[in-house]
């Protein structure tokens, strides 16, 4: 379940699209809050991978039957990334997880595509990329909150089937395995 790097990123985005080969189904939805964040790796990483999609979209767009949108909350900046082929769309009132937990569930068609390890909970089918498994090998550099919300999230990402998961590395791999049971 567990795939490294953007390359097994954007595959495991075709393979979801396959697999869901239903009309309403042909729809990809990003999980824009990263746009929200200042930028760490992991929001340098979803950028390059937005860029990356895009380009790759862009390139196929004549009888592209693949409809992919980047929702984003309120609070994002105006001045968003310029896009070919991804639409963009600001939805919501909240921001913040309650944004991602509570407004993107009901905004999000098709498979929902997370590149920064956080996720909503109430979706099934959606895809996310957990970075490493820092909250548990070195829980001491996060607030008690932070580790308790990530900790949660990997425990339903463990369990959850319907779930793609990637990773950045086999190292990454292997410690989220060691430390949360997500399967490798």
């Amino acid at each position: 379940r567990l795939a490294s790097s953007g390359i097994c990123i954007l595959r495991m985005i075709a393979y979801c699209l396959r697999i869901l080969y239903h009309p309403w189904r042909l729809m990809l939805t990003i999980n824009g809050r990263f746009l929200t964040q200042r930028m760490t790796g992991v929001q340098r990483y979803a950028h390059e991978m937005l860029r990356a999609l895009d380009d790759i979209l862009a390139a196929r767009a004549a009888g592209s039957a693949i409809k992919v949108d980047l929702l984003v909350p309120q609070e994002a900046p105006e001045s968003l990334p310029s896009l070919r082929a991804i639409g963009i769309r600001r939805v919501g009132r909240l921001h913040g997880h309650p944004w991602e937990q509570l407004e993107l569930p009901r905004f999000s068609q098709g498979v929902l595509l997370n590149w920064c390890n956080t996720f909503p909970v109430a979706l099934p089918r959606q895809m996310v990329v957990l970075h490493d498994a820092s909250v548990h090998a070195c829980p001491e550099g996060y607030t008690m909150a932070f580790r308790a919300y990530y900790r949660g999230l990997f425990a339903v990402a463990a369990r959850r089937a319907a779930m793609k998961i990637a990773t950045d590395s086999q190292f990454s791999a292997a410690e989220l395995h060691r430390f949360a049971g997500i399967p490798c």
